[in-house]
Order: structure tokens, then C-alpha cells, then sequence
């Protein structure tokens, strides 16, 4: 079993320059962040925790315009930091170097299973 936690900002991918109604003439600088997600990996017949890591999903950045809320008249700017926009791809890649192999005989749901992520290139926040 997969299980995954609340996201949180991880690694700027970059950092674009918008501007907002009230002052057009400076620029606020956005950082378009990955999304770090904690996941761990349970066999499902023991509950024995199988893997633990904080994993990053990549995505698309910088947008013509950016979507966020004002306050009346006051236009404080766009925020700081955003996250990028996965794609699809984006989040499948994230889990398909997850390897789930069965370690005993037996049907399905009475062996023991091992899970292992495949490729160490798998972007991760060390723990």
C-alpha cells in the first residue's frame, strides 16, 4: 500500500518576474517550486513500513498570468512562491519506478511483498 502525505514546497525550478495593478513598475519575483510529497510504502498483509521518502514532482512554470487574491481595491502582488503545474506524465513517472515483487509463495494477499524505487535519479528531500 502507497500511502502520501500533504505537499510542500521543494526545489525552485525557476523564477519569473510579474507585476501587479498597483505597481506595474516593479516586478515581484515568483519562484515556481516542485511539489515535495512524503510517501511511504506499507506491505499490505504485516503493515511493515517498506520505504520512506519525500518525492518531488516536476511540472510546467510560468504562466502569461498568474491567478491570486486581492483585497478590495488593494493589489498586494502576486505571492512569492508558487508550484508548478504537473502534467498527467508528470505524476505517473513520479510513482512507475516503484517496484512491488513477491518474496514468498502463496496467493497474492498471504505472500510477503517487497516494494523498492528502481531508479536512484528519482528526485527525493533527504529525510
Amino acid at each position: 500500500m502507497v500511502c502520501v502525505g500533504d505537499k510542500d514546497y521543494g526545489t525552485t525550478v525557476t523564477t519569473c518576474p510579474y507585476e501587479n495593478k498597483l505597481l506595474p513598475d516593479f516586478p515581484r519575483e515568483v519562484k515556481f517550486r516542485k511539489i515535495a510529497i512524503p510517501v511511504k510504502v506499507f506491505e499490505l498483509r504485516t503493515g511493515k513500513l517498506v520505504s520512506s521518502r519525500t518525492v518531488q514532482i516536476g511540472g510546467g512554470s510560468w504562466p502569461g498570468s498568474l491567478s491570486y487574491t486581492t483585497y478590495g481595491t488593494i493589489d498586494t502582488g502576486p505571492p512569492s512562491e508558487v508550484y508548478v503545474t504537473p502534467s498527467t506524465s508528470d505524476i505517473r513517472s513520479l510513482f512507475r519506478p516503484l517496484r512491488c515483487t513477491r518474496t514468498g509463495r502463496g496467493s497474492p494477499t498471504s505472500a510477503s511483498w517487497r516494494c523498492r524505487w528502481t531508479r536512484a535519479a528519482i528526485p527525493t528531500i533527504p529525510s
